[in-house]
């Protein structure tokens, strides 16, 4: 790593640094300079500045070397320096929880979708309601909390430009090409970016990776969402079982070039039908009422993965949206009628991770997701998509945060 004076390199050097810190609690100045290949004296700069920004604390005292010297001190992720907004936002009901830049949850709420009669038929004005009333119910309890707001991230179901800010698709809300960024940061005056709700999973998990010995897997997450009887924004009635995917490869989601990957269809999908698999209607219609229709959707989902290991080689394939309960079903169907599945997962030396079902996944996933943008290990396959976080601007909201709450509506 190079180190040059312009904003790019700054900025790029804080991410890195920041990272360190946050996957590591307690490293020294001496650990970062060796794991990031600079300059003690460059880390010993850059450290000074974000102790006098209040974003990292110094900690523990720990002992001299046998060489003598200076005894190295601890480090840790100031958890006052800010929090961040992260919204699971579905026509139905929306779940909100807010993190610190520690990654420490501070509170969450779920509560029902807020809906204005006279917008119905117009999605774009029934959306930016809902987004305007759910920020009214939380300024409340983000005030007492004291800290700075740097960021909101909502995840809805479709297919989400993350360049762009734009929602491109999704149906649950009738939404094409909105654009997100742009119609919320002006109006919440912090910045605001969306994400799709599989690939929300797959920030959390990136999440979870903390630790001097972490090292980035390759996996995918599968979001098997019970869909039954969900309205959408127009008001029709859904059914079945909506299933999206994410897909990290040494640290790094996968978008595509029209940012549809981890979009699914089954290897029987024909394309003739409103659904995701070849299945019969009635079969779909009757996923919840009869076992052996749904142990037929579940075949057809392990058959359609059984693909994708050798593909893509993932360390892990992560099930997220089944019931607990569910479990020994799934397992029994694959045991008995997908069994090829099980002969990749053991050639391939894959792992199948079932996932407690959480009402607050998804928008700590949205949460997560805004924070690691300040990280910068975080890319995508579009190469355009490689930003440097702009600290200077995160420095600038969090003092005007102190002065005064500076999420609105």
């Amino acid at each position: 790593m190079y180190i040059s004076n312009n904003q790019y390199q700054k900025n790029t050097n804080i991410s890195s640094i920041f990272e360190m810190v946050w996957r590591n609690t307690n490293i020294s100045r001496i650990e970062i300079a060796k794991k990031l290949d600079l300059y003690r004296s460059t880390i010993t700069n850059i450290i000074s500045s974000l102790i006098e920004k209040d974003l990292i604390l110094e900690g523990v005292v720990g002992s001299s070397s046998a060489k003598g010297g200076r005894p190295p001190i601890s480090l840790t992720i100031n958890k006052n320096f800010g929090c961040i907004i992260g919204i699971d936002l579905q026509p139905e009901n929306y779940t909100v929880v807010v993190i610190s830049v520690d990654g420490s949850i501070l509170l969450s709420t779920t509560a029902v979708t807020p809906f204005n009669d006279e917008f119905r038929g117009k999605s774009e004005a029934c959306f930016i309601y809902a987004m305007d009333k759910i920020i009214e119910s939380i300024l409340a309890p983000v005030s007492e909390l004291h800290i700075p707001v740097l960021g909101i991230c909502v995840c809805v179901s479709g297919i989400v430009d993350v360049d762009k800010g734009l929602i491109k698709y999704s149906d649950p809300f009738g939404l094409i090409d909105f654009p997100f960024a742009e119609t919320f940061y002006s109006r919440y005056g912090v910045p605001c970016t969306i994400e799709n709700d599989a690939r929300c999973l797959a920030w959390k998990q990136f999440a979870m990776q903390r630790g001097d010995k972490v090292e980035k897997e390759d996996f995918i997450c599968v979001l098997a969402k019970n869909m039954e009887g969900r309205k959408a924004f127009d008001g029709a009635r859904r059914s079945g079982i909506g299933v999206g995917l994410s897909i990290a490869i040494k640290g790094s989601l996968l978008h595509g070039n029209s940012y549809s990957v981890g979009e699914y269809v089954s290897a029987t999908w024909t394309g003739d039908k409103p659904s995701q698999s070849g299945l019969d209607e009635n079969i779909i219609k009757t996923l919840f009422k009869s076992e052996d229709s749904y142990k037929m959707w579940v075949a057809d989902l392990f058959k359609t993965l059984t693909i994708y290991i050798p593909l893509l080689a993932p360390e892990k394939i992560f099930i997220y949206g089944q019931a607990e309960e569910k479990e020994p079903v799934i397992k029994k169907v694959i045991e008995d009628d997908v069994p090829q599945f099980l002969r990749a997962l053991k050639r391939y030396d894959c792992s199948l991770v079932f996932k407690p079902s959480s009402p607050h996944e998804l928008a700590e996933g949205a949460a997560y997701k805004y924070l690691q943008q300040m990280f910068v290990v975080m890319q995508t396959d579009n190469d355009s998509w490689i930003k440097s976080y702009d600290w200077d601007a995160a420095f600038k909201l969090r003092e005007r945060g102190l002065k005064t709450l500076q999420l609105h509506v």
